[in-house]
């Protein structure tokens, strides 16, 4: 058993920490700005990767909307466990409101693909992208809906509406490349390969780029004066939302590749993206990137042993 939890870490894990320990160096030692790599991840490589991931493992349109309102469902249940937390801890509206935002949005793309793909293949992959754009989804539209207490920030309320949340999501590039991927692999069009090399070459990049982004990221922190709640949060990231998970996924029929990429991507530490969504609206930003580091130096434990139960 014991061979088996150092075999998990080391191919599986062990490689995702030394593409983030590059990162966080290099942050360290030059102060690079993150913003142009962020950019490309979201415009270019994140497209990149979900339409190759479609056309090589096609999803048919019912698995897609499964594994989304999976994803969605398990995440507003530990968000809303996480809500009541702070009601009995008596936290103020802030505090509630950043530990809420960290519960409900999971790492499901620099550390989650990367980990479903490692440890499960191509088909779980597939299943990983669409959890990927449920929680993308969700951080552009209920995360800022969140972080900026209801009001939309300083556009008038433009995202405390329905109209404002839909307008968000179709701003998200990775929802054409799964339309276009859908169609594409769906039909079982074979795309001309002076297209489909330079496609899979970008997509190959995206996991790389956004492991050094998450490193860059992490290098950032640097209060780590509220260390008690940020455990409570990672604890409910790490064990309560992947329990979920695995209660619901009957439920949801999930099985096989689904279920590994389901489960894992639901076990995930908090989303990177959580702390530029606290810096822009001024929620606590100091205790959202905490928790985002203790959440994600605590995952290797909980996600060795989540994959071995899964494979």
């Amino acid at each position: 058993m014991a061979e088996t939890f150092l075999t998990i870490l080391s191919n599986n894990i062990a490689p995702i920490f030394i593409v983030m320990g590059v990162g966080f160096l290099i942050e360290r030692a030059m102060s690079l700005d993150v913003m142009p790599i962020s950019r490309l991840i979201f415009y270019v490589f994140a497209p990149a990767l979900v339409f190759d991931s479609l056309v090589k493992s096609p999803l048919g349109g019912g698995d897609i909307v499964r594994m989304f309102v999976f994803t969605v469902v398990v995440a507003l249940i530990t968000a809303g466990a996480a809500r009541l937390v702070a009601g009995v801890a008596g936290l103020d509206n802030v505090a509630t409101r950043a530990i809420v935002l960290t519960s409900l949005l999971a790492n499901t793309a620099n550390y989650g693909m990367s980990l479903v793909g490692f440890a499960f293949g191509d088909e779980a992959l597939s299943h990983a992208v669409i959890c990927y754009i449920a929680s993308m989804s969700m951080s552009y539209t209920l995360g800022i809906y969140i972080a900026s207490g209801g009001k939309g920030g300083e556009d008038g309320g433009r995202l405390g509406t329905l109209k404002g949340a839909l307008v968000e999501i179709l701003r998200l590039p990775a929802l054409y490349a799964l339309i276009a991927g859908m169609v594409v692999g769906g039909q079982g069009w074979e795309v001309p390969q002076m297209l489909s090399r330079p496609i899979e070459l970008l997509s190959r990049a995206s996991i790389p780029a956004m492991l050094v982004m998450l490193g860059m990221r992490l290098a950032l922190v640097r209060d780590f004066g509220r260390s008690k709640i940020a455990f409570i949060v990672a604890g409910m990231r790490l064990v309560l939302s992947p329990a979920i998970a695995l209660l619901l996924s009957p439920i949801a029929a999930l099985k096989g590749a689904a279920l590994q990429a389901g489960v894992i991507e639901s076990a995930m530490p908090t989303a990177v993206v959580t702390s530029i969504i606290a810096t822009e609206y001024e929620l606590d930003p100091d205790l959202v990137t905490q928790i985002i580091l203790i959440s994600t130096l605590l995952s290797p434990i909980t996600l060795t042993l989540l994959v071995a139960y899964l494979q």
